[in-house]
């Protein structure tokens, strides 16, 4: 799992200040939750996806005179677009410690007009989906080794009640 850190770590660091307002999901929601939060003691390697699913609300305010895809072009983050919807589905690909690592952005489908069609929001564009809204509001502060923060949100990855 110390690969996995070090994956974590550099994605935020990626982000700029833009790492207090994605939230983490999908299959790296479950690494998160072994890394940071669960019992260190229990033995049980998590079962995911390995690209790295960004939750981002529908409006943030402007944290950065670069928006999120820019700090990401900084990182070496490579765009791939991956359809020919306007606009087009994309994800950002790195090797990250020997790892091909992909980032693909996510947001809710709360708002009526066009709530199946793409969004751009910060230079990325979110992919809309119905069961997003959970995880934007109920998340969980995580700090990685090097101290980074980042949140979580778990609410479609698994249930921690």
């Amino acid at each position: 799992m110390e690969n996995e850190d070090k994956i974590v770590s550099e994605f935020l660091k990626s982000l700029g200040d833009w790492s207090n307002y994605v939230i983490i999901g999908g299959g790296y929601a479950l690494i998160i939750y072994k890394l940071y939060l669960a019992d260190p003691n229990l033995d049980n390697s998590p079962v995911g996806t390995r690209d790295i699913d960004s939750l981002l609300p529908r409006s943030v305010p402007p944290v950065s005179e670069k928006n999120i895809a820019h700090h990401l072009l900084d990182s070496n983050f490579k765009p791939v677009f991956k359809d020919y919807d306007l606009p087009a589905t994309e994800a950002y690909i790195r090797e990250i410690n020997g790892v091909e690592v992909e980032v693909e952005f996510l947001t809710d489908s709360a708002v009526r007009k066009d709530k199946d069609k793409n969004v751009q929001i910060s230079g990325v564009v979110a992919q809309p989906l119905s069961y997003l809204t959970m995880s934007l509001e109920m998340t969980m502060e995580f700090h990685t080794r090097l101290g980074l923060r980042g949140g979580c949100g778990f609410s479609w990855s698994l249930d921690v009640s």
